[in-house]
This record gives structure tokens, C-alpha cells and sequence, in this order.
């Protein structure tokens, strides 16, 4: 069975699912105010934790996207007839 724009609706989910990304990472801009007057931050010390964060957050998508490159590219070697016979030999 065929599904009709299936293409479309899988780049609609992508571009959902970057946007809602996007604004997560924002949260900790706009809550800046709340969070320097809770935990008594200054500029500079926030400035440091909101650095960390988004350097974290770097290093997590390249690793997450190398992990599943890595992922994707074995279930494809495995799962062809080249691949099967290379690991049975």
C-alpha cells in the first residue's frame, strides 16, 4: 500500500521537530531573569552556565549523529548480500 505525499509529511515532522528543538534551547534565554534571581547568579556566572550548556548540547548532536550514522550504516552493510557474506566468512 501506497502512501500518498508520505515524503511531505516526513519533512513536516523534521521541520516540527527542529523548530520545537530551537525553542527549547531558548527556554534558558528567556528564563535567564527568573533563574539569575532564584540561585543569586551574576552576569558573568550565568553567562559561564549557559555557555556549558549550549557546548554540551554541540558536542551531544554530533555525537548522537555520528553514533547513528554508524548505526544506520551497519544495519545496511548487514543486511546486504556482500555484508552477510563477508561476516559468515
Amino acid at each position: 500500500m501506497k502512501i500518498r505525499n508520505l515524503r511531505w509529511g516526513i519533512l513536516v515532522l523534521l521541520l516540527l521537530a527542529s523548530i520545537l528543538n530551537y525553542v527549547d534551547r531558548q527556554a534558558l534565554s528567556i528564563l535567564a531573569p527568573t533563574i539569575q534571581a532564584d540561585l543569586r547568579l551574576s552576569d558573568a556566572d550565568y553567562g559561564r552556565i549557559a555557555s556549558f550548556f549550549l557546548i554540551a548540547c554541540t558536542v551531544a548532536s554530533l555525537l548522537s549523529g555520528r553514533n547513528g550514522m554508524l548505526w544506520v550504516r551497519g544495519r545496511a552493510w548487514r543486511s546486504s548480500s556482500a555484508g552477510g557474506r563477508v561476516r559468515t566468512c
